[in-house]
């Protein structure tokens, strides 16, 4: 018999904030939802194309966290999988390589009912307007 923790039952726990409530009651869902295995149910999507991007020297080590990403993708949810390496040392203004190398990309892969998922391995930073992210090498 596995013990069970009801979500609405907070007797058994001593919770010192409403946050470790709710952190805890996302963490029940979670298992119970990666126990179930519904992450493997077929999506409404009918294609799912990813872009994982990272820098081809930096001082953060992405080559293996985004091939690993890429096998857990193609292998574990059957997506198709675009690495692009980006480079630091061309001319070309960092910001604006990393637009043309997403927008070319989104241009070839979308489509009615696909889902498109952008992956960046890189430093990022608050930008100047509410809501944008301004990317770095």
């Amino acid at each position: 018999m596995n013990p069970c923790i009801g979500l609405g039952d907070q007797s058994t726990v001593g919770y010192e904030s409403d946050a470790e409530i709710n952190e805890s009651h996302h963490q029940v869902i979670w298992a119970n939802v990666m126990a179930e295995g519904n992450y493997a149910n077929p999506s409404v999507y009918h294609k799912v194309e990813v872009l994982a991007l990272f820098w081809k020297e930096t001082d953060m080590d992405t080559r293996n966290e985004v091939n690993e990403l890429r096998t857990v993708f193609e292998k574990d949810f059957g997506y198709n999988v675009t690495l692009e390496e980006l480079d630091a040392k061309v001319e070309q203004r960092l910001q604006l390589q990393i637009n043309a190398k997403v927008a070319c990309w989104v241009e070839k892969h979308s489509g009615l009912n696909t889902l498109l998922i952008v992956y960046y391995a890189g430093h990022g930073k608050p930008g100047e307007f509410y809501g944008s992210l301004e990317l770095m090498g």
